[in-house]
């Protein structure tokens, strides 16, 4: 062995400047921890990986998994930081989406005022103008109604809603 060439792998790269200094794949800006969680978390295989990140090949992903391994611990903590982030947003998204409807309890939204009134509370709260649908029942805007109260519901069941 005195004759062994260590040979570095150099798929994985941290800058300060992509993705807060968290390890990356190289030439992405694809997390470490993103591969690891739907790895290990979301039960995802490697080819399930390589059909939702596209960008990158089965050498990445093995890279950031053996990465993942050998710094579990760091990956691990940066993995809880960004979930008690994530909840306490949603916590956040919810309060105010409830209080917006607490605003907006004796607005018509049939009338094009009380509309307008509901739009400006949500915007206020910066919330996003669909959800003006599941203030206050209305009749004419059933299947808006649902989609508004589908996405709230993956909000509340902590989905991604776009």
């Amino acid at each position: 062995m005195n004759n062994a060439t260590v040979l570095i792998i150099d798929a994985i790269i941290s800058d300060p400047d992509i993705r807060s200094g968290r390890p990356i794949i190289a030439g992405t800006s694809l997390r470490v921890q993103d591969i690891a969680v739907g790895y290990l978390y979301k039960g995802y295989s490697i080819d399930d990986l390589l059909r939702y990140y596209p960008q990158v090949n089965h050498a990445q992903v093995h890279a950031a998994l053996s990465y993942y391994y050998d710094h579990q611990k760091e990956i691990d903590a940066h993995i809880e930081e960004d979930d008690q982030f994530y909840q306490q947003a949603k916590a956040e998204e919810l309060s105010k989406l409830n209080r917006v409807r607490e605003l907006a309890t004796d607005l018509d939204l049939k009338s094009a005022d009380g509309q307008h009134k509901a739009r400006v509370l949500l915007k206020e709260y910066h919330l996003p103008e669909y959800l003006i649908y599941s203030l206050q029942p209305n009749p004419m805007t059933d299947e808006a109604r649902k989609w508004a109260d589908e996405r709230i519901a993956e909000l509340q069941a902590g989905g991604d809603v776009s």
